[in-house]
């Protein structure tokens, strides 16, 4: 079975994040908002002063320069907003945290907001900076689980700064994050419940997608299997109902790949649930689950090694030779689907050693250290 893991759901985030430092133009007009219009095109003012930033109808408020006209935009449709006057040590925390040098991180964040108290930076970096802090701690957490509570208060931090924060998805998931590692369970589906229904309130379907798969994920956790299946379903109904409507391209291929994302991690979901229950019925449910798949998504990689990983899957304990082909089929014909890849490998050590014999059992700890070594970011390399 799958042991889904929540791991740098914000961090994967950050380089498209709509709040990322730049350096200053000038420290009064030195703001740039990027944003949707009608069409779903992409506009950018630049050289603007931000007065206001949150999710609501009309929530971005900004200058042009020399102050005498006032643009609003509907927060929902802000892409990206660059502060000229972020210091930096702010700007250097958001390198050291994409560089997965999470201590320096923490600690960057952590100064950068005697930048407000100095008079030299605006109150929106208080927001930010518990954000990105919140993430570092979060990352850190991972390995040292003292961290998690820290990461937690700077969540809350930030709402407690702006309820309504643009950045409102990246505190939610965060939040989910850092319960999840602690094993927290409601505390996190009601993160994410929250990111949900305000979503929904603020017509924003990629935030109602993000949530719906933590919602998914944590029940797959819980071993919830049936409401696991059910959530990744509603899902992929979500992601491609969104996706028919949405007019940005950029958001239009983000929903196409949670409908992608839903639809492979249902099939592991139901591999879970035959793996609990030994039912045959179960075992060909999740077999025709991904030989379904190729079909419904031609030509995508991921769910292409998925169909023949599942399919590999459900003919373990029976044929675990016809098995093992598929995982070396999956690995070496789709090297760049990693997350699929990486499952391949930890599959194909399992196939060896259900073949039984020394030589099997040498070559499967062969696979596994190649899929410590090229994987490390996969949950596989951690069992």
């Amino acid at each position: 079975m799958q042991k889904h893991i929540l791991i740098g759901i914000a961090l994967l985030s950050l380089a498209a994040s709509p709040l990322f430092a730049q350096e200053a133009i000038d420290k009064e007009y030195g703001d740039r908002v990027v944003f949707l219009d009608d069409d779903g095109g992409k506009q950018d003012a630049k050289r603007v002063k931000v007065e206001s930033a949150t999710y609501e109808d009309s929530g971005v408020v900004y200058l042009l320069r020399g102050g005498r006209i006032k643009n609003e935009k509907n927060g929902s449709r802000v892409l990206m907003i660059l502060y000229g006057d972020a210091p930096r040590v702010y700007s250097e925390g958001e390198q050291n945290l994409l560089r997965g040098q999470y201590a320096k991180a923490a600690s960057d964040f952590d100064g950068s907001k005697n930048a407000v108290d100095a008079g030299k930076c605006r109150d929106w970096l208080i927001e930010y900076a518990a954000i990105r802090r919140g993430q570092a701690l979060t990352a850190l957490g991972r390995k040292e689980k003292g961290n998690l509570p820290d990461a937690v208060k700077e969540f809350k931090a930030a709402l407690t700064a702006n309820p309504k924060s643009l950045l409102f998805d990246e505190i939610q998931l965060g939040l989910v994050e850092a319960y999840s590692l602690q094993k927290k369970w409601d505390e996190a589906k009601a993160a994410a419940t929250n990111l949900l229904n305000v979503g929904k309130i603020v017509k924003q379907p990629i935030w109602q997608a993000k949530a719906q798969k933590a919602i998914a994920d944590i029940l797959l956790y819980q071993k919830s299997y049936s409401d696991a299946v059910s959530a990744f379903g509603d899902l992929g109904s979500l992601a491609s109902r969104e996706g028919k409507y949405e007019k940005s391209e950029l958001r239009k291929a983000e929903l196409a790949k949670l409908e992608v994302a839903a639809n492979v991690e249902q099939g592991w979901a139901l591999v879970a649930w035959a793996e609990t229950s030994g039912s045959d019925s179960d075992w060909t449910k999740a077999r025709t689950h991904f030989e379904a798949l190729a079909a419904k998504f031609p030509g995508d990689e991921t769910v292409a090694a998925a169909v023949l990983n599942g399919v590999g899957r459900t003919l373990m304990k029976t044929d675990p030779r016809a098995a093992y082909m598929k995982f070396v089929e999956a690995h070496v014909t789709y090297f760049n689907a990693r997350s699929e890849v990486a499952r391949a490998y930890y599959l194909k050590a399992q196939a060896l050693n259900a073949m039984g014999g020394a030589t099997n059992r040498q070559r499967a700890e062969e696979a596994l250290k190649e899929l410590r070594k090229f994987f490390p970011e996969s949950p596989f390399a951690r069992k």
